[in-house]
C-alpha cells in the first residue's frame, strides 16, 4: 500500500533545530522503504530509531533538568511518550501489524512535540522568557528526576 504525505511539511516552520530535521527525514525515509517493501531495512531503521530516540530524550531531559527548566515535567512526560510510540512501532512491525499510517502518526506527533515543546524551550533559552507572555513560574530543583 502507497502512502502519502507532504515532504513540504516541514517548510511551514522554521526547521532550525538539526535534530528535528534529522529525526523526521529518518522517519520519511521509513516510510519511502516501506512503500518499496524493504522490510528487513525498515526492521533497522525503526530499531536505529528507538534508541536514538531514548539517546536524545535522555540528553536533553538531563540539559533541561540542570538548567531547572520550568517546563521540565511536561516536556520530558512528551519525550517518553514519543519514545514509548517508537518503541510500540517497532515491535509492531517486527509482528507484521504496523501499518504506514502508524508512520504518519508518529511524524505528525514528532512535529506537534517541536511546536509544542522545542520552540518553547529554545525560546526561554535565549530570551528567558516564556511564549505567550506568560511568566517563568519559580525555579525547582528537578534533580530528583532522571
Amino acid at each position: 500500500m502507497k502512502t502519502h504525505f507532504d515532504p513540504n511539511t516541514r517548510l511551514n516552520m522554521d526547521c532550525s533545530d538539526s535534530r528535528y530535521i534529522k529525526l523526521i527525514s529518518v522517519i520519511d525515509k521509513i516510510i519511502q522503504e516501506v512503500n518499496l517493501g524493504q522490510q528487513e531495512t525498515v526492521n533497522q531503521e525503526l530499531q536505529g530509531l528507538f534508541w536514538n530516540s531514548i539517546d536524545l530524550m535522555e540528553a536533553e531531559n538531563h540539559y533541561m533538568s540542570e538548567m531547572h527548566y520550568h517546563g521540565y515535567l511536561a516536556h520530558s512526560y512528551d519525550h517518553l511518550r514519543l519514545c514509548r510510540k517508537v518503541g510500540v512501532l517497532y515491535f509492531k512491525w517486527k509482528h507484521s501489524i504496523c501499518s504506514a499510517d502508524d508512520l504518519l502518526n508518529l511524524r505528525s506527533d514528532l512535529h506537534t512535540h517541536f511546536l509544542k515543546f522545542d520552540r518553547v524551550l529554545e525560546h526561554y533559552l535565549v530570551t528567558g522568557e516564556l511564549l505567550h507572555g506568560t511568566i517563568p513560574a519559580k525555579r525547582v530543583d528537578y534533580g530528583f528526576c532522571m
